[in-house]
């Protein structure tokens, strides 16, 4: 039996914002299902070094929103349906068959900058991506590698995906001011967003085969 565990890391962005994704996957193409996980995270700096409103509403403030949910859970199902459309737009066969969700915002105020990182990571069970086998060879699909959401996903009153939306509900005050700017194109971004992995060439990629399984 032959697995292959495909590795990959994209990093975006020398300054503010920047954003990264990590695919780790065991594709074992002797089995029906196999694991993966997906690590998306994003940073952006809301800055404000002549003071001023922003400053006083961040200077030093400090949360965290965080929490996990599995695939019982209605946001997480509609997540695996998005994933799964999307997939299948990138014109692969292989599915999402299962989900866990664990996400992580974390806002730290300062004297004249305040970041904001998001962290999403994603493990569950991949389906399909065998295309063709037969007992010399196996063909797999790698077209879902691209795992993205444009849309907004809640989960337990959480909206996950647009960075801006944590802010709209954490600090309504800081929304208002950054509503109708640049700043609001940037955070309109979605996190739960790989396309730049699908678009990396497979030779930029990591294969570690284990002929044991």
């Amino acid at each position: 039996m032959l697995t292959v565990l495909l590795v990959g890391l994209v990093v975006f962005g020398t300054s503010s914002p920047a954003w990264a994704a990590q695919l780790d996957a065991r594709i074992n193409p002797n089995s029906d299902e196999s694991p993966f996980s997906m690590h998306y995270l994003k940073t952006v700096f809301i800055e404000y070094p002549n003071g001023g409103q922003l400053f006083d509403e961040l200077q030093g403030k400090e949360w965290t929103v965080s929490g996990v949910a599995d695939s019982s859970n209605p946001g997480v199902q509609e997540l695996i349906n998005k994933l799964n459309q999307k997939l299948s737009e990138d014109g692969s066969h292989a599915k999402i068959s299962d989900l866990n969700v664990a996400y992580e915002f974390f806002l730290k105020g300062r004297n004249i900058n305040t970041s904001i990182d998001y962290k999403v990571l994603l493990e569950g069970t991949l389906s399909g991506y065998v295309i063709t086998q037969d007992s010399q060879r196996s063909l797999v699909d790698l077209g879902w590698r691209g795992m993205s959401v444009n849309d907004e996903i809640n989960i337990d009153g959480v909206e996950i995906n647009i960075p801006i939306n944590m802010l709209r509900d954490q600090e309504p005050e800081v929304f208002n001011v950054i509503s109708g700017t640049e700043a609001e194109q940037v955070l309109l971004r979605p996190v739960i967003n790989a396309d730049f992995i699908l678009e990396q060439p497979i030779t930029n990629w990591h294969f570690l085969f284990d002929p044991t399984g």
